[in-house]
């Protein structure tokens, strides 16, 4: 039987992960997954591949109040609210998308802590669409996560992946939300869509992955050998050359999903 083994988000973009046992399936994906991220001076979204220490920050959303902290940085508390703060076009790669300024109080501190000039941009109700050239479908909508809403891995692939690497990665490297155990290695691949607790998915990409994954998510160090990516791209790549690992999945009916859930896909 497949059942569900981890569940995580990741409230602010290239930030560190939330482990948690349940979590409510929105319109958008997991609740709170990627609401927040930090902008240069141009408004254009920075993440870790860039600035690696990213990695290292805690974000938790209770309410309205956005928590932050970072082992090097003093912690903070901000208000998430769109009363008074300006609302900002952003760059997300070449796409348009928006956000709300968190104020100067949350600017200086990530300004701080990346030695840049940078803000602190929430996504309230201003979802961007999800790209058709992405499988996106009419009103299908994500926050600033690069592709997709959800993204689902198998501890069977990573535990195949491990055997061929000198050195074992963990299952943070890849950033998943959704994590499932009992199939075989890269059964996900093969799958259309994917019901959890009543909850409805449909897989419409595999993931294709880049240097982000070379960065270990302890340390924020990246690997000088461009571990694990040039492993996978020695039998993961497809034919339009991405190195593929994991699913991208779209809510279809929403609910909670919880740690243990059975998983049945077609």
């Amino acid at each position: 039987m497949i059942t569900v083994s981890d569940l995580y988000i990741y409230p602010l973009k290239s930030g560190a992960a939330v482990s948690l046992v349940t979590c409510e399936i929105t319109a958008t994906g997991l609740a709170n997954d990627r609401r927040l991220a930090v902008i240069d001076a141009d408004n254009k979204i920075l993440t870790g591949r860039e600035y690696p220490k990213l990695l290292g920050v805690q974000a938790a959303v209770t309410g309205q109040v956005l928590h932050l902290r970072e082992k090097s940085n003093k912690e903070i508390d901000i208000t998430i609210s769109a009363e008074n703060n300006e609302l900002l076009d952003i760059m997300l790669f070449k796409n348009l998308v928006q956000g709300i300024d968190l104020g100067s109080a949350a600017a200086a501190w990530v300004s701080n802590l990346l030695s840049t000039n940078c803000r602190l941009v929430a996504m309230l109700e201003h979802h961007r669409p999800l790209r058709e050239k992405d499988g996106g479908q009419s009103g299908d909508k994500v926050n600033y996560a690069d592709t997709s809403p959800i993204l689902l891995l198998s501890e069977e692939s990573l535990a195949d992946l491990n055997q061929r690497l000198d050195s074992p990665v963990t299952m943070q490297h890849f950033r998943p939300n959704i994590v499932v155990k009992g199939c075989l290695p890269y059964e996900e691949d093969t799958w259309q869509t994917v019901e959890i607790n009543g909850c409805l998915f449909d897989v419409h990409l595999h993931c294709p992955r880049c240097v982000f994954i070379t960065i270990d998510p302890v340390t924020q160090q990246k690997d000088p050998n461009a571990e694990p990516l040039a492993t996978l791209a020695k039998y993961r790549k497809q034919t339009n050359n991405a190195v593929t690992f994991g699913v991208y999945l779209v809510p279809r009916r929403l609910g909670c999903v919880k740690i243990g859930d059975s998983v049945k896909s077609t």
